[in-house]
């Protein structure tokens, strides 16, 4: 899972708003925070966490149109010092201006180069995240382990005075119908983005116990309960 903030977004839309419907580039410098036990798998996770984007510089732009980007890889070498330094994670992020919504063959080429660049430089250790920008906002990527292994980001969320989420497949599923009056006020995308949702309750007294079947009802599906307590004869109403 990558999180951005809104800032961050905004940076991104203006500056690929500056290129005038050609590609353009950029890098996020991001945090890695390693989960050994995940609560939600019980498997190990890890969450990237984006804390500046810098665009590549223009003069280091060899080529560029609607449908491909070129550049310098010396704005790369930067970025991998920088995150050396940082003990970070470079992500690259990229426009596709239209709208190819998967990776290219070329992007594929590319950013295979990019990551062994990385882990000669900095370990075979090393990860780089890839992301691409559709015109429409919507945001898709991954994660390169090795040159020869890459894994999707399954979730990106962007937090700010709203949040976005951007996952596979967002928008595409169905809205099982006794959902649609949620689809019809809010969107179809609105019950997809609550089922992508971890929530987790802290106490499961009166109120926690009646939050966590409201939040059930809403269409949550992944509820974690943290209860401790001992169970006795006043409690066997409430949700234990």
């Amino acid at each position: 899972m990558l999180v951005l903030r809104e800032a961050h977004l905004a940076k991104i839309a203006a500056y690929f708003a500056s290129c005038k419907g050609k590609e353009g580039a950029g890098y996020l410098a991001c945090r890695a925070g390693r989960i050994a036990s995940d609560p939600w798998t019980g498997g190990a996770a890890t969450r990237f966490l984006a804390r500046e984007f810098c665009p590549v510089p223009p003069d280091a732009i060899v080529s560029a149109s609607a449908t491909h980007v070129t550049w310098q890889t010396d704005s790369f070498v930067h970025a991998l010092g920088r995150a050396q330094g940082s003990n970070e994670t470079v992500a690259l992020i990229h426009s596709h201006p239209g709208g190819f919504d998967c990776f290219s063959a070329q992007d594929d080429r590319n950013e295979r180069d990019l990551v062994d660049l990385a882990q000669r430089r900095l370990g075979h250790q090393a990860e780089l995240i890839s992301l691409v920008r559709l015109p429409d906002s919507r945001l898709f990527g991954r994660v390169w382990l090795s040159p020869k292994e890459s894994l999707p980001l399954d979730l990106t969320v962007a937090l700010g005075q709203r949040f976005a989420l951007h996952f596979p497949g967002r928008g595409r599923g169905g809205t099982p119908e006794f959902f649609n009056r949620q689809a019809l006020a809010l969107g179809p995308a609105f019950n997809e983005d609550l089922a992508q949702l971890r929530v987790g309750i802290v106490g499961c007294g009166g109120t926690g116990s009646a939050m966590a079947l409201l939040l059930g009802r809403l269409g949550i599906r992944f509820l974690r309960l943290f209860v401790r307590d001992t169970v006795g004869e006043t409690k066997f109403n409430l949700l234990y």
